[in-house]
């Protein structure tokens, strides 16, 4: 009698723990969704569309955008539409932090430092025009190059620069030639930050070219317009190498070690943790894609 008392109780213990363990981690599953979904979010829209700009204008911007610099429709060529694009926005937008990346705001001020960038890819958009906002070691992760589909090809072009507009590369081409530190520039939606949006506060996220040594899928995001085939279920952010640190901004670009350390970052406990977090939001069905991520 004693021995079987003895394991219903070391059972009722096994229970007690298991149920109370299944119970911490979905609570602290729950309590991540708030930063893991709008990272999800913006993360998938950028995937599946090719479409890393979403947080610097909404439809409304875009339609005034597209009549504010109407002008742009003349051009004769894409590349020379980028290219006057970019000569309006050295001669007409200050050199000056504005803190914000919310493109119709940016026009409004006329002010904006590395955030320059987000007006470009906007109003690129607004024309419809694939673009995005490339960082890079040789020219710090803050600033970098405007990126856009232009006459069949990707092609860098340079903002606030004294000397040529047209880099006569893809990022793709430098990636692989020279600079493996370069990564798109995006944002996710994340109260309280001091970054702004059309709609909210934002956090700064990069998603380094280097992703496709790990995932060949994502070249076709590097070499066409399209985005790659892949179900909202089926991705984690901490998958990919998707964040933003101080250091990559000093230290790493220095070093030019940017993609080992966010290798080494994702390999982490507390990426494992993260991404264990967010695969348990996505099983219990708590994460869901907005229409947009902010």
């Amino acid at each position: 009698m004693s021995r079987r008392i003895v394991i219903l109780a070391v059972g009722a213990v096994a229970i007690g723990a298991a149920v109370a363990g299944g119970v911490w981690v979905l609570r602290r599953s729950a309590a991540y969704v708030q930063d893991y979904e709008p990272q999800k979010n913006t993360l998938y829209r950028g995937l599946q569309s090719n479409d890393f700009g979403a947080a610097y204008a909404n439809d409304a911007d875009l339609a005034f955008l597209k009549g504010e610099f109407a002008f742009l429709a003349e051009a004769e060529t894409e590349t020379d539409r980028v290219v006057a694009l970019v000569r309006w926005l050295n001669a007409n937008v200050r050199d000056d932090e504005a803190y914000t990346v919310s493109a119709r705001k940016i026009y409004e001020l006329r002010r904006g430092a590395c955030e320059v960038h987000a007006l470009a890819v906007a109003v690129l958009e607004a024309f419809g025009t694939k673009a995005r906002w490339i960082c890079s070691a040789r020219s710090s992760m803050g600033f970098g190059y405007l990126e856009a589909f232009v006459d069949g090809h990707w092609a860098l072009f340079r903002l606030r620069s004294a000397g040529q507009i047209e880099v006569g590369k893809s990022a793709w081409e430098l990636f692989n030639e020279s600079e493996p530190s370069l990564a798109i520039r995006t944002f996710w939606s994340k109260p309280g930050q001091s970054t702004a949006t059309f709609e909210g506060t934002v956090y700064p996220a990069i998603f380094p070219l280097a992703n496709a040594r790990v995932h060949e899928a994502l070249r076709t995001l590097f070499q066409t317009p399209r985005g790659i085939d892949v179900a909202y279920g089926d991705v984690n952010p901490h998958d990919f190498l998707f964040e933003y640190r101080v250091k990559a901004d000093a230290e790493w670009v220095t070093a030019g070690t940017v993609p080992e350390e966010f290798a080494a970052i994702l390999r982490s406990g507390t990426m494992r943790r993260r991404r264990f977090y967010g695969a348990v939001a996505d099983w219990m069905g708590w994460t869901s894609l907005a229409s947009t991520p902010f």
